[in-house]
């Protein structure tokens, strides 16, 4: 992930564009949800999910969702079909 520092010289404004190659972490998250290997399941931890830092960032600036501070909300939204990409494991949480 890296950002790029914009001018709009017609506003006269700077903002920041953060970059991130996501599909090596999607591709990841299609081949262990496919596998699903129970051998590693445990009562305390189990690795669901993977989100890209540019899709938190955007959550939080879009809908004022802050998934990485708030348990409950990044349940309902990974529990949403729509954002089945970034599970890593079936099921609902």
């Amino acid at each position: 992930m890296f950002e790029k520092l914009h001018y709009d010289e017609t506003e006269e404004r700077m903002y920041i564009q953060t970059v991130q190659d996501v599909e090596p972490i999607l591709e990841a998250n299609k081949r262990q949800f496919e596998v699903d290997d129970k051998r590693f399941k445990s009562e305390t931890m189990n690795h669901v999910a993977r989100i890209p830092m540019v899709l938190i960032e955007k959550v939080k600036r879009e809908q004022g969702i802050d998934l990485l501070n708030d348990e409950k909300a990044l349940k309902r939204f990974l529990n949403d079909s729509d954002n089945k990409f970034l599970r890593t494991k079936p099921g609902k949480l």
